[in-house]
This record gives C-alpha cells, structure tokens and sequence, in this order.
C-alpha cells in the first residue's frame, strides 16, 4: 500500500505494501532476508531498538558494496550479470528491509520498535535517493549499456523480461532528474528527503489518532447489543466509542439517534486535523517543486507519466466518461431512498445530510429488501469463513495452505495466524502469509491492507513473505468472531493481493508479485471481489455461529441483489476521490482544499448536502503515499479489467484449476515483467472491454 521513493516503487505498493533479527549470508548475495522454515519467519522481525540499528548498517554497507561492484566494471565489459543484476539484488535488500520497517511501524505494540523503524525507514530512503537514484555515475554507468541495447535494430540474447527491466529502469532514471545540472539536482535530493519524512509523519498522526465519542447506552439505540455491551467504560457510566472503521460503519448503520450520527461522522471526518492537513499542503507544494524541476507540468503529470493511463487527461476523461452513466444509476438509487425516510433522517433543501447516508441506506435494505446486516454477519464466522475461503483458493490456484505456530513476530500470539503456502502439485513451499486481523492500540487503523514483505524469486529457494492486516471485530463473551459482509469482501480484496505477490515469482525481485504498475495493482485484488456475487461461492464460504446452516437461497439472492443496490452512490464516490487526488496534484504548489471539495461535490452530487466542516483529506491516505497520491482514479481503471478477467474465468469455471493455471501462468505469475496491457490481451485473447464491468454494476 505504501511506497517511499521512486526507486523503491516495486518494494512499496500497499496498495499498504510496507517491511529484526535478519540471516546475513555473505556467499549469497539475494540471502540476506531469507526465510527457509518457519522458524526463520519468527527471527525476521528485529524485537530491539539496537538490532533495528546494527541491519541499518548491514543494508548501507550491502548498498555501498553492490554500488562498487556495478561501477567497477569496464565498458566493454559489461553485461546483464555485472550490470544489472547487482542493481536489481540493491532492490531485493532494500525493499525488503523497509518493508520489515514498514510492519513494525504500522503494526508493533512496541512504542520503541516503531519509532526506530520509522526513523530507519527514512533514513534508508535518503540513502538510496543519495546513492542510487540521484548517482550520475551510476546512471552514465547503465545508460551506456543500455541504450545500445534498446536501439530498434539491435540483436539482443536478453530475455523479454530483461529487456522490460532495461527499459523500466532506465526511464526511471531520466525521470530522475539526472541530466539535472548538480545545484538543482541537490534540490531533488532534498526536497525527496523532505517529502519521505512528511509522509512518515502523515502516516503516524493517523495511526495513533485517538479520536473517540463518549455516549450513553441511550444514545445508541439500534446499534447492535453484543457490540454495545464490549464497549469500554469511561469510569462515570458513559461509553466510549472509537473512530476505527469498524466501529464507525456499526454505528452509522444502525443507531437511531441522528445526533450521535453527526458527531460521530464529525469526529471521523476529522481525525488527525489540523496536524495532516498542514503535513499534506506541505507534500503538495514540495511535490509540485519536484516535478517542475524534473521538467513535468505538474506532479500527476509527473507521476502518471510512467502507468498504464500515461496522462492526467486520459484519467480524467476515463473518470468523466463513467460520470453520467453512474449518476443516471446513483439518481435512481436515491429516488428509492427518499420515497420512505426513517424518522431520524430529515433531509436538508431536499438533499440528504451525509451523516444519514449509511444509516438511509441500511433502513432501505432491511424494509425493502428485507436484508439486515446483523443477521448476515452471524453466518460468516470468522474462522469457518477464512477456512473455506483458503479451500476456494486451494482447488482454483492448486495449492495448500498449512496452519503454523506464530510465537514470536511483532504482536501477541492470540492476534496472529501464519499460513504456509505451498504448490500442491509437488508439496514446494511458495511462501508465508501472517494474518493480523483485530485492532490493537496504534496499529494502523485501516480496514484492509497487504504488505509484501519478502518477494517471490525463482530459483532462490526462499520463501516469498505476506501480511494482511485488518481490524475485524475480535470474539466476543458469548460469540466468536463475526465478520460482516463488508469485512469478507475486505479480506478477499486483500487475499487477493497477497495471492499475487505469492505466486508472481520472476528472476528478478524488480519484478516480482505486485511489482506492477500502480493502475494495475488493485486488479487481481477486485477480481477476487467479484467471487462474492456467486450464491455457490456464498453458500460455500457462511455458517450460522449457532445453527451451523450455511446462508439460504434467499438470503443469497438477496445479498447478490443487495450488490447492486447502491453502485451508483458508491463509484460516484470513488470518481469523486479519484478527481480530487488529480486536482490536489495539478499545477501549482498552493490548493485550497475546502474550494476543491467543494467544487467536485456541486459536479458529481446532486442530492447529498455539501459540509465544510468535513476534513477528511487529513485522514485520506491514499493522497499523502507516494505509492497512490494522484493515483486513486487506479481502483475504478483496474476494476474494469477485473471485471472483465472474471467473466473470462467464470465462462471457463471458477473451480477449475486448469483456468487458475492459466491465470497464473499468463497474468498474476507474470508480476511486473511485461507490459500489463500485454497480460490481459494474451489471457483474454482481445482487447479489454467494458461491457463486464457495466454489467456487474447493474449499469
């Protein structure tokens, strides 16, 4: 999900991809981070401050190392192997070791630990911007062996692979700024040093935002008991209630006191403002500097220039094209909902009050659809639900996954679940996966995310490494734990993305698992959504925590119905992020973000009441990554492709291993070593189409 500088992008999507006690092997140069046995995964994660520190210095120490041996070959000597290779094992070590950071830091319980990764984190980044990204020598070193090879007419043995890395790496070398004379190129260098720890400190304020409400019982009336009853006490009788996303969507859903809706949806919209708002402005404007002096009309022109859609313009008009067709549906929606209002919504000059949204929306679906959120929850128990999931992905990809001890990592035990992958075929162990799915104090607050710790390499024998964090709801007195729909789609989305980066294994760690283009990454993680809307996959996946029955045909039907119900509400919403991270990053180094909000929301909204007082670009992350900033218009672009994907493997059938096979061999196993334009043409035989997506939407 995250990612820091440039030339870190392959090791830092998180899309959350983020990353102790390490294995230095000096005869083997990919062996630094190398995990073997379960028991390697448990030593991977340093448990002090001082082992933080001493890998610090193994990973500058690998870098200088790497960096001398590149540039100590001749001219006219060198090749893939001396050249190239070292580069991309510079990669491998690095972004490894900031994705290790990158979990202390968003998930340890040690206040220590993550302090200490953050600030390696940073420090790390400014080391490979000074050494690697921003070294002439360097880039004169690779640009004279690779642009002869790149010539039209020129003969190459190199593999195609090899010959995308030549290309992807020595683009993102002139991107750099390298032909810079020195003075401005020092201003690169500081402006990038300042902007990796600007997001470092967006990143935190959110993470150890506190923000709560204090009720009373009486307050939360149509909540749902069992969550009420496990919320803590402040001492005086009163009830507290977090601004986590879980808590947030319970409560904004059913409590009937439109009251508490508004200071709950106030304190949501407002975490961590003032403090990222200003963080933000400052990342704009330095952004805007950046891209100026590397010779772009603006920072999405910038850092668009090197994705699937190239432009701002082509994202913007892939936005807007989508825009009438989604109101048109979205205006039918809402019609429905103001036909019957409950009678704590009040509309406002006709239109709805944002913090009614949820709360209209989940009235309608249980009188008119006769579909209660509650209910639904208490057939996807947790446990059974990822157990039958696993066993969906088993049959379809042919592989296993084996449940292992999980002492020792960042967090306590019971919070953990690790998961051996292995290729059913021939019993070869593919990797790890870590499950941490309930919220702890200052773990990142975020609903779902996936962090590719350990990359997959051919031939490396070591083990590529995952982790997905969530925060479900934990289990309760009476009740194990129960996940909503909402939290199943959550978890196939992130399964998604680990299953990619698991069986994605190239020659090189460059290119490995979800090292791809940043419009194309949230592909295989929607594809896997789409599953959700088939009443075999339903009936396979629930189990009533009391009954044992799985969901009805009914309930199903009502569930795939329910799907399409609010699409048009809910992609107008992500047209509208995604037009305002391309605004916040247009030309010009100051924005006024009230105006621009409020501007889109008079464009694409015509019956929910604008509020100034929402700050949400203050708790927005997506825009203040590296890995995403004008890049969110890349969830609605890549689920066109996912959408179609789908249909493709639907018609060949969704348990047939052969067909995830061929998925694997033909697109999620390809990770970033071909152009992705290319993948989906060879799996789907054609261009990508539309149609699919349309239609899953009920457009």
């Amino acid at each position: 999900m995250f990612k820091n500088h440039k030339f870190l992008l392959g090791f830092l999507v998180l899309a959350l991809t983020v990353a102790g006690i390490v294995f230095l092997i000096p005869k083997e140069s990919k062996a630094i981070f190398c995990v073997k046995k379960t028991k390697d995964l448990n030593k991977l994660f340093p448990k002090t401050v001082l082992q933080i520190k001493k890998q610090d210095q193994v990973i500058f120490a690998t870098i200088d190392r790497l960096l001398a041996q590149i540039l100590s070959v001749p001219a006219n000597e060198r090749n893939f192997v001396n050249t190239m290779q070292p580069l991309d094992d510079i990669k491998l070590h690095v972004g490894s070791w900031v994705a290790i950071l990158g979990v202390l830091s968003y998930l340890s319980p040690d206040g220590d630990l993550r302090a200490q990764a953050q600030l390696s984190s940073i420090d790390i980044s400014n080391y490979i911007t000074e050494k690697i990204s921003l070294n002439k020598q360097l880039y004169l070193a690779l640009s004279n062996y690779i642009e002869p090879i790149l010539m039209p007419a020129q003969k190459s043995d190199l593999t195609q692979e090899q010959l995308y890395f030549l290309k992807e790496t020595l683009a993102e070398f002139k991107r750099s700024g390298l032909s810079l004379p020195d003075s401005q190129l020092v201003q690169v260098k500081l402006l990038m040093q300042d902007l990796n720890e600007l997001e470092q400190q967006y990143l935190n304020n959110l993470a150890q935002d506190q923000s709560n409400l204090v009720v009373s019982k009486s307050d939360l009336v149509g909540v749902q008991q069992d969550f009420v009853a496990n919320l803590k006490s402040d001492g005086q009788g009163n009830l507290i209630l977090n601004c986590d996303d879980n808590s947030y969507l319970k409560t904004m859903s059913s409590c009937e006191n439109s009251k508490i809706r508004e200071k709950l949806y106030r304190a949501y919209t407002n975490r961590a403002h003032p403090q990222n708002e200003l963080i933000l402005k400052a990342m704009i404007a330095k952004r805007d500097q950046l891209a100026h002096l590397l010779g772009f009309t603006s920072y999405a022109h910038l850092d668009l220039d090197n994705q699937m859609v190239v432009s701002p313009k082509n994202a913007q008009t892939f936005l807007l094209d989508l825009l009438p067709l989604v109101q048109a549906k979205a205006a039918c929606e809402i019609s429905e909902l103001k036909k019957d209002l409950p009678a704590s919504v009040v509309l406002q000059n006709g239109k709805i009050r944002p913090w009614d949204v949820i709360f209209l929306k989940d009235y309608y679906k249980r009188k008119y659809l006769n579909l209660d959120d509650q209910l639904i929850s208490q057939y996807f128990e947790q446990s059974h639900t990822i157990g039958q999931l696993l066993k969906i992905y088993e049959q379809f990809l042919d592989i296993k996954f084996i449940e292992q001890s999980s002492s020792d990592l960042w967090a306590p035990t019971a919070d953990l679940k690790v998961l051996a992958v292995y290729q059913a075929k021939n019993n070869q162990l593919i990797g790890y996966l870590v499950l941490d799915l309930f919220p702890r104090a200052n773990k990142l607050p975020h609903a779902g995310a996936q962090i590719s710790v350990l990359p997959a390499i051919l031939g490396s024998n070591c083990a590529a490494v995952s982790v997905i964090l969530t925060n479900f709801n934990r289990p309760q007195n009476h009740q194990p734990a129960l996940m909503s729909y909402q939290q199943v789609r959550t978890f196939f989305h992130e399964f998604g993305h680990a299953m990619h980066a698991m069986l994605g294994a190239t020659q090189l760690a460059s290119q490995s698992g979800i090292n791809v283009k940043m419009d194309f990454v949230e592909m295989p993680s929607q594809m896997l959504e789409c599953w959700l809307a088939e009443p075999d996959i339903l009936a396979q996946i629930s189990r009533h925590y009391q009954t044992g029955l799985p969901l009805s045909q009914d309930l199903i039907t009502k569930i795939v119905q329910a799907q399409n119900f609010d699409t048009g509400d809910q992609i107008l919403r992500q047209i509208n992020l995604s037009l305002l991270a391309l605004e916040l990053y247009a030309d010009g180094q100051t924005k006024d973000f009230d105006s621009l909000r409020a501007k889109l929301a008079d464009q694409i909204y015509d019956y929910m009441i604008y509020d100034p007082q929402n700050k949400q670009l203050s708790s927005f992350m997506h825009v203040a990554t590296a890995a995403y900033g004008p890049k969110y218009y890349g969830y609605l672009w890549s689920r066109v492709f996912a959408s179609d994907i789908f249909g493709h493997i639907k018609e060949l059938g969704l348990s047939d291993s052969a067909t995830g096979c061929k998925y694997i061999t033909q697109v999620i196993g390809k990770g970033g070593s071909y152009d992705p334009n290319l993948l989906l043409q060879g799996f789907l035989g054609r261009k990508p189409s539309q149609d699919a997506f349309k239609k899953e939407l009920g457009f």
